[in-house]
C-alpha cells in the first residue's frame, strides 16, 4: 500500500466531509495522440514493477502495440492524504519548534491542534487562550504548500477507472459533490443550475478550462473513487496545571 498527496480546493473539502463526494476526476497530464481509441486498463505490462500501478491503454488501429499511460495517484486500496487551504491559526510559523503553541486552521472550517492535546505548566487563562489559536492568525496557504503533518483527511482508493469527462452520468455528478436543495442544482458557487451534469461542468471548467483541459475539450479523464480512511479529531484538551491549583483539563470543540 502506497501513500501519495493529493490537492483539493474548498468546496470539494465540505463535499467530502459531508460525505457526498465519493469520487475525483483527474485528467490525464498527457493525453492520447487523436485517433487513438482506448484498449482498456491493466496492472501488468509483462514486468513485476508495473504490478504497483494502475495503466491506462490506447491503440491506433488495433491494441497490439498500445500506449501505456500510468496511474499517478495509485490503485485500489492506496491512500491519499488531503492538501487543501490552510493556515496557521496562533501566528507562528508552521516550523517553528514549540508545538505547544501551533494550530491550523483549514478555510473548508475546521481546526485541531498540531498534538491534538497541548500541555502547558504555570500558565494563566490570557496565555492559555494565545495557546488555542485566539490571536491573530498567519495567511491563508495554498493547498499545494500543505505538509503532511497539518492534514486531517486520508482518503482510500475504492476503484480506478478512466472515461471521457463527458461520459459523466447522473449517478456520478452527485458522488462527486453536486447536490440538489429542492430548487437546483449547486456545486458550492451558489449559481443555481438545471442539472448536476451543468454544476459540474461549471466546477470542471473553474479547474482545469485554464490548463486546457476544459469540458468542451472533453479529455481522458482517472475516475478516483475513494472513502474517508482516517480523519482527525476536531477538538482539543488543554491541560493547565496553575500556581497552587489541582491539575484540571478543559476541553473545548472547536468550530
Amino acid at each position: 500500500m502506497s501513500e501519495k498527496p493529493i490537492i483539493f480546493t474548498t468546496d470539494p473539502i465540505k463535499a467530502i466531509l459531508a460525505g457526498r463526494k465519493t469520487q475525483t476526476r483527474r485528467p490525464l497530464r498527457r493525453q492520447p495522440p487523436q485517433g487513438f481509441k482506448f484498449c482498456g486498463i491493466t496492472d501488468d505490462l509483462g514486468y513485476p514493477a508495473s504490478h504497483d500501478y494502475i495503466w491506462a491503454q490506447f491503440g491506433f488501429k488495433d491494441c497490439n502495440d498500445p500506449l501505456c499511460y500510468k496511474c499517478t495517484y495509485g490503485r485500489p486500496g492506496d491512500r491519499l492524504w488531503v492538501r487543501e487551504p490552510w493556515r496557521v491559526s496562533s501566528g507562528s510559523n508552521y516550523f517553528t519548534s514549540d508545538y505547544k503553541k501551533l494550530w491550523v486552521e483549514y478555510r473548508a472550517g475546521w481546526r485541531r491542534g498540531f498534538k491534538q492535546q497541548i500541555t502547558i505548566s504555570r500558565v494563566d487563562s490570557d496565555i492559555a487562550m494565545k495557546a488555542l489559536g485566539q490571536h491573530k492568525p498567519g495567511p491563508w496557504r495554498p493547498s499545494i504548500y500543505m505538509p503532511r503533518w497539518t492534514s486531517r483527511i486520508t482518503l482510500e482508493i475504492t476503484d480506478v477507472r478512466i472515461e471521457r469527462v463527458q461520459n459523466i452520468s447522473a449517478v456520478d455528478t452527485a458522488n462527486e459533490g453536486m447536490f440538489n436543495d429542492g430548487k437546483c442544482w449547486q456545486n458550492g458557487d451558489g449559481v443555481a443550475y438545471n442539472t448536476g451534469e451543468q454544476a459540474f461542468q461549471a466546477l470542471w471548467d473553474s479547474i482545469y478550462a485554464s490548463r486546457g483541459f476544459s469540458w468542451n475539450v472533453n479529455p481522458w479523464v482517472w475516475v478516483i473513487c475513494f472513502k474517508i480512511a482516517e480523519q482527525k479529531t476536531v477538538y482539543s484538551t488543554l491541560n493547565v496545571n496553575e500556581t497552587n491549583t489541582p491539575d484540571k483539563t478543559q476541553t473545548r470543540l472547536l468550530p
